[in-house]
């Protein structure tokens, strides 16, 4: 009996384990190029450090006009105090009093402006960072895809030539062989043709019964390893 050319199936195998690797490589590319989720949520936390930018200055905004309006009303009551036309002696108690009172007001409000200034520069601080790592996001995104595009435009065209090959090696094997061996990388998956090297099937690394490694010493017949169910061969 003729010796099964288990050589040119290991060629078809070779080509189908490329064209494996380069299939995956596509589909996570384009996998990749649909991954916006970091992205999204450097926007969402963006906009909500915006939101918070918005209402830290808007606070800052009213203490300071609350300040402000202590502020005059004291310097009035002040002017009056002093100008000479308060004479009346429970008036002027009256009018110091009240200014005595404000201006306790206004040390409250100005701690309250001191504590709404710090909240809105942290916001602006926070929204700032927030945007720079958002822009390096949207940057390193660009790259890859610029470098993603490029590699596609190869693989469309590797892809295309190795299945042609494919296809030239299929018209070169023995028929039956090849049904066995598709039917057994759609079940088993990867590499099923696996070569018997110092009495072991390289692919699981157990060792063989020698009524097997007598079976695959001449590549007459077909034999599969009973550990991992793959086609096993002989290189020698």
């Amino acid at each position: 009996m003729p010796p099964i050319d288990f050589a040119r199936l290991q060629d078809l195998q070779e080509i189908d384990l490329l064209l494996d690797a380069l299939r995956a490589e596509v589909a996570a590319i384009e996998s990749a190029l649909a991954d916006h989720a970091e992205i999204e949520t450097a926007r969402r936390n963006l906009a909500a450090l915006t939101k918070t930018q918005v209402q830290a200055n808007a606070a800052l905004q009213d203490a300071e006009l609350a300040l402000a309006a202590l502020t005059a009303e004291v310097e009035n009551k002040s002017k009056r105090l002093y100008s000479g036309a308060v004479v009346n002696p429970r008036e002027l108690e009256a009018l110091q009093a009240d200014i005595a009172q404000l201006m306790q007001q206004r040390a409250v409000r100005e701690e309250s402006a001191l504590q709404a200034m710090v909240a809105s520069e942290e916001a602006e601080t926070a929204r700032d960072l927030q945007q720079q790592h958002l822009d390096a996001l949207e940057a390193t995104f660009a790259t890859r895809e610029k470098e993603f595009g490029v590699r596609l435009k190869e693989l469309e065209t590797d892809i295309p030539r190795r299945e042609a090959e494919r296809k030239a090696l299929l018209e070169q094997n023995d028929r039956t062989l090849v049904v066995t061996y598709d039917s057994m990388r759609k079940r088993l998956g990867g590499r099923v043709l696996v070569v018997v090297a110092q009495g072991r099937c390289t692919y699981c690394n157990i060792s063989l019964p020698d009524t097997q490694l007598r079976r695959t010493q001449h590549n007459q017949e077909v034999v599969y390893c009973d550990s991992c169910g793959r086609l096993l061969y002989s290189a020698s």
